[in-house]
């Protein structure tokens, strides 16, 4: 399955074209919805798309059509008298199945433009490989937000011809970034799922939302199934592309981390902070506050309870609070374009630890969210004789430590400031708790041991 995955992985990604145009797709052969190939493909004919003469036609244009992310072979246009062109599929290329029929056209500086998308069902195909997966919940080749979340992932079908009771199939997703780049954490195998009744004609299956929404918006997830029939005969499917895409959303949500310490005049080297995260609409303007008592590090105004930005593209924005004596901070996100309430979380603020194993005194913050990007932090001091020394922290789980070893992401030897303190930011891309280890090396005594813990990020509506 590993074998499987990597090779998925590195096969090319349909062209990734977020610009929409109002162009309708041609399908000449099809009638009512349906392509019988038995009926409409004569020797030598090819599976059409048909694109109408486009505005701003050039020569060196490149024409591409799709059922769902299988492509024809690109046609450069050098004729732009005529009034449409046409691209096509071998009839042994597309198997039985109900797809999405679009196309693209890129012109020679790279813009990309693509069609509306036009259900197509291919019936008597000759084809051998199953046909791509189902997405039931997608539009037009989309996953938004509110359709993940509100399925707590996305419903997949496998639909194929011979499909048997007793057949064995097996889901694959795996993904890209917005700029193209794979993301390890989206990979996801299903369970082997046995078809109970074949008479329907496919299987049902999910995938999780955690695995799509770590991709990101205008991210791109790739499916496919393997089917192993009682004969022992093992087939796999198309691929399936699916966009992802927050333009649904109307809302804004805030995660904060809770634990940090106050700061202290012993420690002048350690500003401990929560991290607050506030996810919604690519683009939107937003105001994260605090109430008094609090700082926020990036407020650049006379007031430093005060935070104005706007998302990214990936809807996020980050911000960091510190309390000089406050335990309890409330912080709201909030949007003059926003409709509704705005979302308010509390941050909680502590003291100092003992420690032990050579550490003199910790803290930590956590409920970080496992966007790979927001860390848990950790702030220790070391026993004055013990400086030369170092500290070493080490986690479990799919934690990382930023700025450990790539080769060992999971265990630092931290440098210390002068006054023997350090601190440490811990990432995930994992809802789980995690647990942490600290101490200096060759000191007696128990190990510092406390868990952090990363939520569910985006976090649930």
């Amino acid at each position: 399955m590993e074998n499987m995955m990597e090779k998925k992985i590195a096969r090319p990604v349909v062209e990734n074209c977020p610009c929409r145009a109002s162009w309708l797709t041609g399908l000449p052969q099809a009638r009512n919805g349906v392509i019988d190939v038995s009926l409409v493909i004569a020797d030598n004919d090819k599976i059409t798309i048909r694109a109408d003469r486009w505005d701003h036609i050039a020569a060196g244009d490149t024409l591409v059509g799709y059922f769902d992310s299988t492509a024809t072979q690109p046609d450069i246009i050098d004729d732009t008298s005529q009034s449409s062109y046409d691209v096509g599929f071998e009839p042994s290329e597309i198997p039985n199945g109900t797809y999405n029929a679009w196309y693209s056209v890129v012109d020679t500086d790279g813009n990309c433009r693509r069609s509306l998308g036009k259900q197509v069902t291919i019936i008597n195909s000759k084809a051998d490989t199953p046909s791509a997966p189902i997405f039931p919940a997608a539009d037009d080749g989309v996953l938004f937000y509110s359709s993940i979340t509100g399925y707590d992932g996305a419903p997949i079908r496998a639909e194929y011809a011979s499909i048997a009771n007793g057949d064995t199939v097996t889901f694959y997703w795996t993904g890209f970034d917005a700029n193209g780049n794979p993301v390890p954490s989206a990979a996801y195998t299903s369970d082997h799922l046995s078809v109970k009744d074949a008479s329907k004609g496919y299987i049902d299956g999910a995938i999780p939302a955690g695995n799509i929404l770590s991709l990101g918006n205008l991210g791109m997830g790739v499916a496919w199934y393997e089917v192993k029939t009682q004969a022992d005969k093992t087939f796999t499917s198309l691929d399936t592309q699916v966009e992802i895409s927050w333009t649904d959303i109307r809302e804004l949500q805030l995660s904060v981390t809770n634990g940090a310490a106050h700061p202290s005049d012993d420690y002048p080297h350690l500003r401990p902070c929560n991290h607050g995260t506030i996810f919604g609409p690519p683009g939107w303007p937003i105001t994260a506050s605090v109430t008094t008592g609090a700082v926020i590090a990036e407020a650049t105004s006379k007031d430093p309870t005060t935070y104005q930005t706007i998302l990214d593209k990936d809807g996020l924005a980050h911000f960091r609070v510190s309390s000089q004596t406050k335990s309890l901070i409330t912080a709201v996100a909030s949007s003059a374009t926003l409709a509704g309430a705005s979302p308010v979380a509390n941050m909680t603020f502590d003291e100092y630890y003992d420690g032990s194993a050579g550490v003199e005194g910790y803290n930590y913050s956590t409920h970080a969210p496992s966007d790979g990007v927001t860390p848990c932090s950790i702030y220790a001091v070391v026993v004055a004789s013990l400086r030369t020394d170092g500290l070493t922290v080490t986690v479990d789980g799919g934690a990382r430590i930023k700025n450990a070893d790539p080769e060992d992401p999971q265990t630092r030897d931290v440098p210390l400031n002068d006054d023997g303190s350090a601190s440490v930011d811990i990432t995930d891309t994992t809802a789980e708790t995690v647990n942490v280890t600290m101490f200096v090396r060759g000191q007696p005594g128990p190990p510092v041991k406390f868990p952090l813990q990363f939520v569910t990020f985006p976090p649930p509506p």
